[in-house]
């Protein structure tokens, strides 16, 4: 069950981060510049 669940969330983890990656890879197209001016 343990093996289970950390496949799920390893999956589930690896998903969120392609999606945040992609997220951030269009953000800056997409959102105003002065959030991304550090």
């Amino acid at each position: 069950a343990l093996e289970t669940l950390w496949r799920l969330s390893g999956d589930s983890l690896e998903t969120l981060w392609r999606r945040s990656g992609d997220a951030l890879e269009t953000a800056p197209e997409t959102a105003p510049a002065t959030i991304f001016d550090y």
